[in-house]
């Protein structure tokens, strides 16, 4: 497929002593220092219509609502372009500055505009760097060093790796989606992560490598007997060569015309679980209110905080009459022609394997090829982990305590079958 593209990347690293760290509940200082940089990257593509869309990934956790505004602002006084032709996307370290995705650790707002500026410069420098390209997908060496952290039979091991060549059949920039939480850096120090390494391996051959986080809501890595470096340098290592397999035996297919884009982004109802008795919601704040006053340890004092918090959240809901619905944006992107069709699927929660194989099958079903389908998680806002309809029952971290951090009702039933629904309609 041929299609106008360029990429650009900026370091977007705070200063530690400035920021809390999003992704552990555990953390109640500043960071203390910098393992790696992080970055925002931007994919701009233009269309022989003239339609633009940029895709920008960033080395964060994710986003809450208003981090998502601060940079959508920023970047469409930049670029120019609307909402609904940005896609926002989070590699979803665990070692990053807080951005909403822990509700209750503070923001550093002049940090996240900084941030917003960077990522519009960025933006617009990738759609300055346009050239005529051609684009192919393929599956590279599938990820060995992961497990499904639920103890479920459900993992995707797949690394897809999409390559942009320039009209020299140089390479100008790829991206690569995998599917595993960057957990591995759990202590106070900003680093990317195992995603890190990739983007190491871009500097070094003078390009932009992207990441795509994909359905690693249930996914972490299994890499044992070995300090926090090696198992970075092994897990990074893993996707990194599967990158350059792809990279090494990929040939430029020839211009086989050119293709357009099309994109929507709309914004529907998720229906959560109903909140329980309110006689229930008082007794549950009772149980908290006592455990906080007799807690000595001031870790133990933080997370009874958080569940009381909840359910006194919860709780003035039901005095105003409220639900626990929520309203999320869907996005998709589609690339293509007659001969060849692309697809990128935005979507706004942590996403577990059995609803991305989901939403792939009906997409093949539709004339896609595997390779070409990119189901991307943590994208535009994140509200916590969308589980799947015959998982509900099987309570874990994920269903269980995650929405008191997300400070998001429980997911029920019938959740992931409307989110899907709904997007099927907009594709």
């Amino acid at each position: 497929m041929r299609i106008k593209c360029g990429f650009s990347q900026a370091i977007i690293t705070p200063q530690p002593e400035k920021v809390f760290m999003d992704g552990y509940g555990f953390r109640m200082e500043h960071a203390k220092g910098v393992r790696d940089d992080l970055y925002v990257k931007a994919l701009a593509i233009e269309d022989r219509n003239g339609k633009r869309f940029c895709i920008l990934s960033f080395d964060i956790c994710g986003f809450n609502e208003e981090v998502s505004e601060i940079l959508r602002f920023h970047i469409s006084q930049k670029t120019g372009l609307d909402g609904s032709s940005i896609a926002l996307t989070a590699t979803h370290t665990h070692a990053g500055p807080a951005c909403g995705v822990l509700y209750s650790v503070p923001l550093n707002n002049d940090y996240m505009n900084k941030v917003g500026e960077l990522a519009g410069n960025c933006a617009n420098e990738a759609l300055s760097n346009m050239e005529y390209c051609s684009f192919t997908s393929r599956f590279g060496k599938d990820l060995e060093m992961i497990h499904n952290r639920r103890n479920l039979d459900a993992i995707d091991r797949r690394v897809r790796v999409g390559c942009f060549f320039n009209q020299e059949n140089a390479i100008a920039g790829l991206i690569a989606q995998a599917s595993c939480h960057p957990v591995l850096m759990s202590d106070m120090y900003i680093s990317a992560d195992y995603p890190s390494a990739l983007t190491k391996k871009g500097l070094e051959m003078g390009m932009c490598f992207m990441f795509l986080q994909g359905s690693c809501g249930d996914i972490n890595p299994m890499v044992e007997g070995v300090s926090q470096e090696e198992k970075l340098e092994k897990l990074g290592g893993e996707l990194v060569q599967s990158v350059l397999d792809v990279i090494k035996i990929e040939k430029v297919k020839g211009h086989n015309g050119d293709v357009d884009i099309d994109f929507k982004l709309n914004e529907i109802n998720v229906p959560m679980k109903a909140f329980p008795p309110r006689e229930e919601v008082e007794r549950e704040i009772d149980k908290y209110i006592k455990a906080y006053y007799d807690a000595q340890d001031e870790m133990n004092k933080r997370y009874i905080l958080q569940y009381l918090n909840w359910y006194r959240g919860i709780l003035k809901k039901i005095e105003r009459g409220e639900n626990g619905d929520i309203q999320v944006p869907l996005q998709y992107l589609k690339v293509g022609n007659k001969e060849e069709k692309m697809i990128f699927i935005f979507l706004p929660f942590e996403v577990l394997t059995r609803t991305a194989l989901k939403i792939e099958d009906r997409l093949i079903t539709m004339g896609y090829e595997k390779e070409n389908i990119y189901i991307v998680g943590y994208s535009n806002i994140v509200y916590g982990y969308l589980i799947p309809g015959e998982e509900i029952g099987y309570e874990k971290y994920e269903n269980k305590d995650a929405p008191v951090w997300y400070n998001t009702a429980l997911f029920d039933k019938d959740s992931e079958r409307i989110v899907i629904e709904k997007l099927f309609e907009m594709v």
